[in-house]
């Protein structure tokens, strides 16, 4: 039976991501600013595992940050796990060795969840709008700087790993 151990790498690289993100906003909220990078870990799962481990590295760690997030219990999970297969259903347009491609993957995809975030489960004052709208360009722009570095971390950890980043054609299937 073959048992492919990558999704507890990327599921462990999403986890730092989201420990990144939270030491962040920790440090940009006196100045009244949160960053939403959580676009970034759905992409290489959906690209590069199989379907039942892409979906396992993309579930538990959305369940971890339903406890985060001011929004309802599964609803993350729920978002990302919709990214992750509009994602997977398209992998065949989207180039996983180029990194500007991933990054612009990656800027769509965190643009979804944002999205989905806030029309979705905040209220719909006037005044919430300036600051989203602050938080969306500053998340944006950060996930330009953030996103070839991530997704390089994920190629070398796997490499270090002595691990197949591709998933072989002739691997057993399960």
């Amino acid at each position: 039976m073959f048992i492919d151990l990558r999704w507890m790498i990327f599921t462990a690289a999403n986890l730092l991501l989201w420990l990144l993100t939270v030491l962040a906003n920790g440090l940009l909220g006196p100045f009244g600013f949160s960053l939403f990078l959580y676009g970034l870990w759905p992409i290489l799962p959906a690209l590069r595992l199989r379907t039942w481990a892409g979906w396992a590295s993309v579930a538990i760690p959305s369940l971890l940050f339903d406890a985060q997030l001011p929004v309802p219990f599964g609803f993350t999970f729920t978002v990302w796990t919709l990214v992750w297969m509009l994602v997977r259903l398209n992998r065949k347009h989207i180039r996983a060795d180029s990194l500007p491609h991933l990054t612009i993957v990656a800027q769509v995809s965190n643009l979804i969840g944002f999205g989905a975030m806030v029309w979705l489960c905040l209220p719909m004052d006037h005044g919430y709008w300036v600051r989203l709208l602050a938080d969306l360009l500053l998340s944006q722009a950060t996930l330009l700087l953030a996103a070839p570095w991530f997704f390089a971390f994920e190629n070398r950890l796997l490499g270090v790993l002595n691990l197949d980043i591709e998933l072989r054609e002739d691997a057993p299937k399960k």
